[in-house]
């Protein structure tokens, strides 16, 4: 049986802070709103006002949630023996091994943990760094295409120390 990878507990980290800061703009809103139309709404202004915020605010909160949540739902890798299996949403793509030409650690990189930038059919190809055991997901690749693709042993290094951490 294959292991599915999947989106892990480090992107509902990033979706709960999504949650507060969209809650935080609208709760900023509420007084600029108020300041600027403060004099024209009258007895409106009050809790009338915040009220109508508040549930903005909710549903703001909602729709972050149910979008992260199908977002995170939708991305998933497999590895097989007919290549790597990379699901997003209702797309399937399977990515031959002898695809893969080479693998390098992107150097200057904001967005992952572990970002190995994989060569497949001249393209560079980045796994999803929200990925839960991204590092033995990343060791197992490394181990289906070895005999073709030349991989750096600091690399080798890093996945393995790395592996059970990310």
């Amino acid at each position: 049986m294959t292991k599915v990878y999947r989106i892990g507990p480090r992107f509902n980290k990033i979706k709960y802070l999504s949650v507060a800061v969209n809650c935080a703009i609208v709760f900023m809103f509420y007084f600029i709103y108020r300041y600027v139309f403060g004099e024209r709404l009258g007895a409106a202004a009050g809790w009338p006002l915040a009220l109508a915020f508040l549930l903005f605010g909710f549903l703001v909160a909602f729709l972050t949630l149910r979008i992260a949540g199908r977002y995170a739902s939708g991305i998933s890798y497999s590895v097989t023996d007919r290549g790597l299996i990379w699901r997003m949403g209702k797309k399937e793509q399977i990515i031959a091994w002898s695809s893969f030409t080479g693998a390098k650690l992107r150097s200057i990189s904001f967005s992952g943990v572990h970002p190995v930038d994989f060569t497949v059919d001249g393209k560079n190809m980045m796994l999803n760094q929200y990925i839960q055991d991204l590092c033995l997901l990343t060791g197992q690749i490394f181990d289906r295409i070895e005999d073709h693709v030349e991989i750096d042993p600091a690399l080798r290094k890093r996945t393995r120390d790395l592996t059970g951490v990310y």
